[in-house]
């Protein structure tokens, strides 16, 4: 009955093994939301990810900057010094940690001055204009000894005492191509989990297809939906009987190569 078997050789059912951890990365890769990541957030990716985002976003500043740069009638922003040094992921914000550089534009009392402050920037609550693909987002001050809109923070005058200035409203309502708001949006996602549109999609269903067929199971990819359970337990079952095929093929030869024919 079971004599094709032994007519196996290992190489087809080695061949057979590798096509069936390639199709079952491919069904994965269809359905990405079936699956939970909790360690994409450490990648290389999400590193990479972060890093473009910093420089839009430190383009986005500027050419808000740029619209208007005045704080008072002697003190302004320098769009050129303006950086996104780091953000972080909160839920559905992102903080982001901007540096610029604050000059008084008084000939007779120059001075210059670099600030630091945090925003946060909600991804709700935003304005969304389909026929010119932007966004407008709307971010507030995350520093708690500050106030939260609009921000103040401290200028010096002649006599060194403090002035609160208001930082102008082009740092509080930024505009983002709808581009850039597709990538803040699945740097979230990612973060909190769900890596769909993040590079390397395929080779983490490869990864988890290789664990799942040879039954290593690490769980730092998890199935949530009913039929991701199923696929996975479909594979490694299919993994066993694939490796015990391979393994019997491989003894039968070694069977066959010792006998010895008779005369």
């Amino acid at each position: 009955m079971f004599a094709w078997l032994k007519r196996g050789t290992p190489w087809a059912f080695a061949l057979v093994y590798f096509i069936t951890v390639i199709i079952f990365a491919w069904i994965y890769t269809l359905i990405p939301g079936d699956f939970y990541h909790p360690y994409v957030k450490y990648e290389n990716a999400m590193s990479q990810e972060a890093t473009l985002l910093r420089y839009r976003l430190t383009n986005v500043f500027r050419e808000s900057i740029i619209k208007q740069p005045a704080i008072s009638k002697l003190v302004a922003l320098d769009a050129e010094e303006v950086v996104v040094t780091g953000i972080k992921p909160d839920g559905n914000d992102l903080i982001v940690n901007l540096r610029f550089k604050v000059i008084n534009t008084d000939k007779q009392n120059r001075w210059e001055m670099i600030q630091a402050i945090p925003l946060r920037i909600d991804t709700k609550a935003r304005m969304w204009t389909p026929s010119s693909g932007v966004v407008l987002m709307f971010a507030e001050n995350e520093k708690k000894d500050w106030k939260l809109f609009p921000v103040g923070f401290p200028v010096k005058k002649d006599d060194g005492e403090l002035l609160r200035a208001e930082l102008p409203r082009s740092l509080y309502v930024i505009t983002v191509t709808d581009e850039d708001y597709r990538r803040i949006h699945s740097f979230l996602m990612a973060n909190a989990g769900f890596p769909y549109e993040i590079p390397g999609g395929f080779s983490r269903m490869l990864y988890l297809s290789i664990t799942t067929i040879t039954t290593l199971g690490y769980g730092d990819i998890v199935p949530l939906s009913d039929r991701a359970r199923w696929l996975t337990g479909i594979e490694a079952t299919a993994g066993v009987i694939l490796l015990g095929l391979l393994v019997s093929s491989m003894v039968a030869n070694r069977e066959r190569a010792q006998q010895v024919p008779n005369n």
